[in-house]
């Protein structure tokens, strides 16, 4: 007859489940500010023709400023999304790059 490990003749423990954590509300912004529309309030501030900027045109120039070699910029333009949606992963990402090329990592 075969000899049993210690611990194989017994019931294998079912293994046990963690519930989930209950998720938080999603952040959601605050209320735009009085005078301004909700698209308004989503889009950077203004350039230079007046008209409102989409973030994403913002973070385009500041690919385009790092590919040229100018971190200061992009670091700049960056910081111009982050004002209006602080929120905005892409901008801190190339924010973060910008900063380490340009010595700034450490602030």
């Amino acid at each position: 007859m075969k000899k049993v490990r210690k611990g194989k003749h017994r019931a294998p423990r079912s293994k046990r489940r963690l519930k989930p954590k209950p998720r938080s509300k999603a952040w959601m912004p605050s209320s735009p500010q009085p005078g301004r529309s909700k698209e308004e309030a989503i889009l950077s501030p203004k350039g230079p023709e007046g008209q409102f900027v989409i973030p994403t045109n913002r973070l385009l120039q500041a690919v385009a400023a790092l590919d040229q070699g100018d971190p200061y910029l992009a670091f700049d333009l960056c910081c111009e999304v982050l004002t209006a949606d602080p929120t905005n992963t892409e901008a801190l990402n190339l924010a973060g790059i910008a900063a380490f090329q340009t010595g700034l990592a450490e602030e």
